[in-house]
C-alpha cells in the first residue's frame, strides 16, 4: 500500500541535499519533521560520546537548552547517556527525570550510522502523545542519514579527511556524490536525491576518480571509508 507521506519525505529529502548551508538545512529539517507530526529535532554527527552527543550537537531545532527539554533516549546504552555531570548532587536523577518526565511526552531517537568509535543519533519530539506509524519511524531514518551526509558535505561534522588527503581536491558536490555512493546508491539514486542528470552524476564521478587517481567506484568509496 503507498503510504501518503512518501512524497512528503521525498521532497525533504531534496531540499536537505539543496541546502547551501546550515541555517537552511536546519530549516528546511525543522519544517520536514513538523510536516510528520514532530515539533522538535536534535541531530549529532559523530560525536565522540552520548555526552558530547546530547551537549553539542551539530544541528537542532533551537530554543531550550538540552537539559530543559524532554528529551527521550531510545539510545543502545543508556546506562553510559546517564554519566553525564550535570550540577549538584541530584544531578543523576534530574537527567533520568528530562528522559522521562511526569506526563511528558516521550521522544523518538534513531542511531544512524557512525565513524567508528562515534556517536550518530536523530532525536525528534512529536506533537501528540500518540505512537508515530512504522512508516513514519523509516522515513525519519532516512531524513537523519541525508542530513547526515550533508552535514558532512557542508563541513559541519568534526571528523574529516587528513590536510594531504586527496578527497580534499573534491568539491563539495563531488564529495557528497561519493558520499551517497558510500551507502549504497546507483547513479540514477543520487541524481534523484541531488534532483540533477544522471549523466551530470556520472561527469562527477569521472572526476571523482580521475582525482583520487583511482579506476572503479569501490576503489573510490573505499578511499573515502578509510580516511573517515
Amino acid at each position: 500500500m503507498f503510504w501518503s507521506g512518501l512524497e512528503q519525505v521525498t521532497g525533504t529529502v531534496i531540499a536537505v541535499n539543496q541546502a547551501v548551508d546550515e541555517a537552511t538545512l536546519a530549516g528546511v529539517l525543522a519544517n520536514g519533521f513538523r510536516a510528520l507530526g514532530f515539533d522538535a529535532f536534535r541531530l549529532g554527527c559523530h560525536k565522540k560520546d552520548w555526552r558530547d552527543w546530547v551537549q553539542h550537537p551539530t544541528l537542532s531545532s533551537g530554543g531550550d537548552a538540552p537539559e530543559a527539554r524532554p528529551w527521550h533516549g531510545a539510545e543502545p546504552d543508556l546506562g553510559e547517556t546517564t554519566d553525564i555531570s550535570w550540577p549538584g548532587p541530584d544531578g543523576r536523577a534530574a537527567w533520568l527525570q528530562m528522559l522521562c518526565p511526569p506526563g511528558g511526552k516521550s521522544a523518538v531517537t534513531i542511531v544512524l550510522r557512525n565513524r567508528p568509535g562515534t556517536v550518530s543519533a536523530l532525536t525528534v519530539e512529536p506533537a501528540s502523545d500518540a505512537n508515530p506509524p512504522r512508516e513514519v519511524i523509516g522515513a525519519l531514518a532516512i531524513i537523519g542519514n541525508a542530513a547526515q551526509l550533508k552535514a558532512e558535505a557542508l563541513g559541519l561534522c568534526a571528523a574529516g579527511p587528513a590536510p594531504d588527503s586527496p578527497l580534499l581536491r573534491l568539491t563539495d558536490k563531488q564529495r557528497e556524490i561519493l558520499l551517497w555512493a558510500a551507502e549504497g546508491k546507483s547513479t540514477s539514486d543520487i541524481a534523484g536525491i541531488m534532483g540533477v542528470k544522471e549523466r551530470t552524476v556520472k561527469y562527477h564521478f569521472d572526476e571523482i576518480l580521475r582525482k583520487l587517481q583511482v579506476r572503479t567506484r569501490t576503489q573510490a568509496v573505499a578511499m573515502l571509508a578509510k580516511a573517515a
